[in-house]
């Protein structure tokens, strides 16, 4: 579904499940279009569906009573974690693509290795995707939009009734103060867990201004804009650390696998000094480690960018956007009012009674 420009002024449990039930549909249609002629496409549709969603379930809770919103969560949640070893993998693949060829040529049989082993994850978590994620996520979506197409509500006593509009305005100043915080203990390159708390804050306002991208009232774009530069810095970061475990993986399986065959040779009777030279000319730890160097670099130099471009200003100029956007919102609805009341009855001045 196509939402209206004038989601903002419904009451806030109709603008919410409106919200909800466009990016419940979106995330139908990738789930569909998964194992189809666009698959990768429409599995990285997919997990972004699913995570928008969730931010709107968690964004508008009170908007939402009546969904069962911390098991719709829960569910999402572990629906959009199931989805991380696939785009992990293909992110990890696409990095040893861009950078592999940079190493020394003794160094590409580590290169190729660890390349056969994400390759085979990636197709793993694929197949689960395509046999397993999807369909459950249809069984459940099926169940949330039932809940999400109805809702109960008190008629109004005549006067102004909330709308939708000042819900957002909080949210979104919740999820400004949110991203706030969690920039601020981010104060290192190697702060796995800051690092990875901060992008999903970035990602959670950014889900949340998205609803007003281009709308005639309240135009979220450049925020928005603003926000995936931050969060595509924030999820390089997040990338290279998952890198890092995963070299860190693969040097100690590639050390066991060189000391079961240095062993395997010794037993067969072929444990002579050339036969052991042989395998450990085949040893992948030089080129692992090379590969960790290069993590190690280009994690350092995305880090120096957040300090310079968000740290450094960058997040002041954002957090006032987005409390321009809340403040247009409130506004609006104030706007709306005065123009809905009539003559004798408009307020005077700044909020005087009438004469």
């Amino acid at each position: 579904m196509k939402l209206d420009p004038g989601f903002l002024d419904r009451r806030p449990e109709e603008g919410a499940r409106l919200v909800a039930l466009s990016l419940c549909e979106k995330a139908e249609r990738a789930a569909v279009e998964i194992g189809g002629p666009e698959d990768a496409e429409a599995l990285h549709d997919f997990r972004v569906a699913l995570r928008r969603l969730r931010t709107t379930i968690d964004g508008y809770d009170p908007c939402l009573a009546g969904i069962g919103r911390r098991r719709s969560a829960r569910r999402l949640k572990k629906l959009a974690r199931a989805t991380n070893p696939a785009r992990d993998a293909q992110v990890q693949l696409e990095w040893l693509g861009r950078h592999g060829p940079k190493l020394r040529a003794r160094h590409q049989g580590a290169v190729a290795w660890l390349s056969a082993r994400l390759e085979r994850r990636r197709e793993e978590a694929e197949d689960e995707a395509r046999s397993e994620l999807a369909p459950r996520f249809r069984r459940f979506a099926a169940r949330l939009r039932g809940r999400l197409e109805r809702f109960e509500g008190q008629l109004g006593d005549g006067g102004p009734q909330p709308v939708f509009a000042e819900a957002m305005a909080g949210a979104l100043r919740e999820g400004a103060r949110s991203l706030r915080e969690r920039m601020a203990a981010v104060s290192g390159a190697d702060e796995e867990r800051p690092i990875h708390k901060a992008r999903i804050a970035a990602k959670r306002l950014r889900y949340l201004l998205e609803p007003l991208r281009g709308h005639p009232r309240v135009d979220a774009e450049q925020a928005v804009a603003g926000l995936k530069e931050l969060q595509d810095l924030l999820g390089g970061l997040h990338d290279l650390h998952v890198l890092a475990g995963v070299v860190s993986e693969a040097l100690r399986e590639a050390a066991v696998e060189l000391s079961e065959r240095l062993h395997a040779r010794v037993y067969a009777g072929e444990g002579g000094l050339e036969g052991l030279k042989g395998e450990l000319r085949r040893n992948l730890r030089p080129g692992l480690l090379a590969i960790d160097r290069l993590v190690r670099r280009e994690r350092d130099v995305l880090f120096e960018r957040l300090g310079r471009e968000w740290l450094a200003g960058g997040l002041d100029r954002l957090e006032a956007a987005v409390e321009e956007l809340s403040g247009a919102l409130e506004g609006g609805r104030r706007d709306a009012g005065r123009e809905a009341a009539p003559p004798e009855t408009a307020p005077r001045g700044a909020g005087a009674p009438p004469a």
